[in-house]
């Protein structure tokens, strides 16, 4: 239900006129290039897709399974590559990876209740029954759940402080350099 999850999010932002890339559903996800920028070689990953609203462009990763999978340092460098604030839209993230991304100048939204589509409602309905899991079956993402989690929460927060939020994603993006840069050195035969 991880690719459905992201699909998902990825309509509820176009359905409410969002720039999307890639244009259409089936192409998203191991996204790494954005506007002529590529991600650098040294990261394996991609990110899921890419959305813009007033001048700002996030690099969007959804989880929709616990726990998060240790790859979300490169996922934010992908992200930082294409000069996009990094967004990780999941369903859990432990409290030093919020602290991680609220520094560097991302943003996340934790939504806590997988989403899994319709198909599955019979067994859905009764692992919440039985088990208590915090799974639900949903076609789309409302305008309320996406306004109360999206809009309201990260994206006007991200409009306010977008100097600092910047700033900081510079900066980040600085030290990485020169991470790159001496583990290149280190490494290198000569």
């Amino acid at each position: 239900m991880g690719r459905y999850a992201e699909e998902v999010w990825f309509e509820a932002f176009r359905e409410r006129g969002w720039e999307v890339y890639p244009s259409t559903v089936e192409s998203i996800g191991r996204v790494r290039e954005f506007k002529g920028r590529e991600a650098l070689k040294d990261t394996r990953v991609g990110i899921d897709f890419i959305v813009e609203k007033d001048g700002v462009a996030y690099g969007v990763e959804v989880k929709n399974r616990l726990p998060y999978p240790d790859d979300l340092f490169e996922k934010i460098l992908v992200a930082v590559d294409l000069d996009l604030v990094p967004l990780i839209i999941a369903r859990w993230l432990n409290p030093s990876q919020v602290r991680a991304i609220r520094e560097l100048g991302g943003f996340y939204v934790i939504y806590k209740t997988a989403i899994y589509s319709p198909t599955y409602k019979e067994i859905v309905d009764k692992a919440v029954k039985i088990l208590g899991y915090p799974i639900e079956c949903r076609e789309r993402i409302d305008d309320s759940y996406f306004e109360k989690k999206i809009v309201k929460e990260v994206h006007d927060k991200a409009l306010k402080n977008l100097e600092t939020v910047k700033d900081r994603l510079k900066a980040f993006k600085e030290d990485v350099t020169r991470y790159r840069e001496w583990r290149k050195r280190l490494s290198s035969p000569t």
